[in-house]
C-alpha cells in the first residue's frame, strides 16, 4: 500500500463553492492583526507567546486548517523581518556614513535585530496568515460554529446553519406582523 493509496479521496462530484459569509476582508485582517481569531474576533488565544490554542475556544475554529498551514506565517514573518532589517540598515548607513562608527556596529545591530524581531512578531504572523487564509480559502460549513460566527444570518438559529452550498441565497421569511386585523 503507498502513501497515496492511504489519502483521502477526494469527492467524487466537484464541491460547489460555498458564499462568503461572516467577517470581510478588512475585520478579519484587523482581527489578526490584534491577534484575534479572525472569524469571530475571540482574543486570549495564546497559552504562552509562542503557543496558540489548537481551536478558537468561541466559535471553534481550528487555526491550522491543513497540514502545514504555518509555514505562511513563518514566510510572513521572514519577509516582515527582512524589511525591518533593510530599512534600519539603510537608515544606519546614511546616518553614519561619514562617521568613525565601524562598520562591525552596524552588522551587530542587524544581527541583533535579525534576531530579536522574529519572535516578538510570531503571534501576531500567526493570526494574520490564519486570516489571509480564510479569505483565500472561505471557511466551510463545519469549520466553525456559525451562530457565533454569522448570528442572525439567514436563520441561524438553533444549530441549524442556513448556509447556501451553492451559489444561491437562502433567506428565511420573516414571521408576519400582527396588526389591527388578526
Amino acid at each position: 500500500m503507498t502513501h497515496a493509496d492511504r489519502q483521502p479521496k477526494p469527492h467524487g462530484t466537484p464541491q460547489p463553492r460555498h458564499r462568503r459569509v461572516g467577517p470581510g476582508w478588512g475585520a478579519m485582517l484587523w482581527r489578526g492583526f490584534r491577534k484575534q481569531c479572525p472569524a469571530c474576533g475571540q482574543g486570549g488565544l495564546f497559552h504562552h507567546w509562542f503557543s496558540i490554542s489548537e481551536r478558537c475556544p468561541r466559535c471553534g475554529l481550528k487555526f491550522e486548517r491543513i497540514e502545514g498551514h504555518w509555514i505562511g506565517a513563518i514566510g510572513m514573518n521572514t519577509i516582515i523581518t527582512f524589511g525591518f532589517l533593510l530599512i534600519a540598515l539603510v537608515a544606519a548607513l546614511v546616518v553614519f556614513i561619514d562617521t568613525d562608527v565601524p562598520r562591525w556596529w552596524i552588522a551587530s545591530g542587524g544581527i541583533g535585530l535579525a534576531i530579536v524581531v522574529p519572535p516578538f512578531i510570531d503571534p501576531f504572523t500567526r493570526t494574520f496568515w490564519t486570516a489571509i487564509d480564510i479569505g483565500m480559502r472561505p471557511l466551510e460549513a463545519h469549520e466553525v460554529d456559525w451562530n457565533v460566527v454569522a448570528p442572525g444570518w439567514a436563520g441561524n438559529t438553533a444549530g441549524q446553519s442556513g448556509l447556501p452550498s451553492d451559489g444561491s441565497s437562502t433567506t428565511t421569511e420573516p414571521p408576519p406582523k400582527k396588526g389591527p386585523d388578526s
